[in-house]
């Protein structure tokens, strides 16, 4: 008979709900630091064209650092950039998950949210009348017309930023599931 030796206790697996936690945190790391970099290089020459004299004229250079509702949802990227990076490293030590720290995160996380959101609305309400312009106040489809690189960079940055709202929507449903879960 062979002999029994004691087998070694089984590795605790770590559960699903935080590997995803992990998952969508390092997604906003990155989703983030994209779309402030993208944002904050967003910048481009403005050539009116004169149609009278069928020239092209170099005007301004239009920044994205010239809007406060652009300005505004840089820094809001880079305070999320920065608060997710040190979340994924809390929830990387916080191997036994301390309560109090659970908690603290899940009401960073909804004001994280809450920041991504608004700054995605403030940049796109911007670059919607840049685009479309504003017929009640006289404001023609300018910017975009002549600045198309300019406002795609703009574009681009925000889908990235609502791809990181999404991805911090998600961590406050995952921890409210879980929650629910051990509730029961």
């Amino acid at each position: 008979m062979p002999s029994s030796s004691p087998s070694p206790p089984p590795q605790a697996s770590a559960p699903p709900e935080r590997l995803l936690d992990h998952v969508l945190r390092a997604a906003a790391v990155v989703l983030t630091f994209i779309a402030a970099v993208v944002m904050g290089a967003a910048k481009e020459d403005l050539t009116p064209r004169n149609y009278f004299f069928g020239t092209s004229v170099t005007g301004p250079k239009i920044k994205s650092v010239n809007s406060a509702a652009f300005v505004y949802f840089i820094i809001a990227n880079v305070l999320v950039l920065v608060y997710s990076i040190a979340s994924l490293a809390l929830s990387f030590v916080n191997r036994a998950a301390s309560k109090g720290l659970e908690l603290a995160l899940s009401l960073a996380d909804v004001v994280m949210l809450a920041f991504l959101f608004t700054s995605n609305g403030a940049a796109s309400a911007i670059i919607l009348v840049a685009a479309q312009g504003q017929a009640r106040f006289f404001w023609t489809k300018f910017i975009c017309s002549n600045a198309s690189g300019f406002c795609a960079s703009v574009k681009a940055a925000i889908v990235l930023s609502m791809f990181a709202a999404v991805a911090y929507l998600l961590l406050v449903f995952l921890k409210l599931l879980v929650l629910q879960k051990k509730s029961q």
